[in-house]
């Protein structure tokens, strides 16, 4: 790692801590204003206060993340950055489904069946942190061919180090293979879901649920072409944006469809 590649890497860097604290001072000051005049409802007050203190752990989190990569090799820990997106998604999913909250009401009862989109986010949440060591271990350098990986369906030496856990977490064969499997699962699973509740649903689950089945797709092809391409940036960032559009869009089927029991 020269000077050159700091260089870089340098304004980037910059820009992200200095949006990182402006996240924080907008969720906090206005917090603190409306709890100051007893403005908001407990629950709510309960529920922002926890969304001040993710943005507290996410910044504590992000500065133990850099550190990592002061010590023994310039680049950060694979879990620490899996760590520091899921806290991110998290944040989100938590402003997300307040403001669904206070401003939205849900569907009628005969309609409430979403067990199996509880599921597909479940899925997909987990592919989000695989996703984030694949990036941490830069592991989409190698085995750029699709839907091979050199020549193998499943590729041996998947444990290769011991104990074997490890290799799910510094292998770069067998996290590449992990996320490639987990794409695949929510790929096929978040069309099934899509189709399953397009009979029952109404004009606005319709709607997301169309918006759920391409962008499954959209998202799935970002992920091929990323790979192929050797980790192009621009569709390695696209690719991490339509994760997010992803998660936004099943958490607002969830809501609409919560988890109950099927109608007799």
């Amino acid at each position: 790692f020269e000077l050159a590649d700091f260089k870089r890497i340098f304004w980037l860097e910059y820009l992200h801590r200095v949006l990182g604290r402006i996240i924080g001072l907008v969720l906090l000051l206005p917090f603190i204003y409306f709890v100051a005049r007893k403005a908001l409802p407990r629950p709510l007050v309960r529920r922002m206060g926890f969304a001040c203190v993710l943005v507290a752990l996410q910044g504590a989190v992000g500065w133990i993340m850099v550190a990592s990569g002061l010590v023994d090799q310039p680049r950060v820990d694979p879990l620490k950055l899996a760590m520091h997106l899921s806290l991110a998604l998290a944040l989100f999913a938590l402003l997300l489904w307040t403001r669904w909250q206070v401003t939205g009401e849900r569907p009628t009862p005969h309609i409430q069946r979403g067990c199996s989109i509880r599921l597909l986010l479940a899925l997909l949440c987990v592919q989000i942190v695989l996703g984030a060591i694949v990036a941490g271990l830069d592991a989409g350098y190698s085995y750029n061919t699709f839907p091979l990986m050199d020549g193998h369906w499943v590729p041996p030496e998947l444990h290769l180090q011991s104990p074997w856990w490890l290799n799910h977490l510094e292998n770069i064969r067998t996290v590449q293979f992990q996320h490639r499997a987990g794409a695949w699962a929510v790929f096929f699973f978040g069309l099934f879901v899509a189709v399953y509740h397009w009979r029952h649903g109404l004009a606005e689950q319709r709607l997301y649920l169309r918006a759920l089945g391409w962008t499954i797709g959209l998202q799935f092809c970002l992920g091929v072409a990323t790979l192929v391409s050797g980790m192009n940036i621009a569709l390695a960032s696209a690719h991490q944006m339509g994760a997010v559009l992803l998660l936004g869009l099943t958490l607002r089927l969830l809501w609409l469809y919560p988890c109950t029991k099927r109608p007799k």
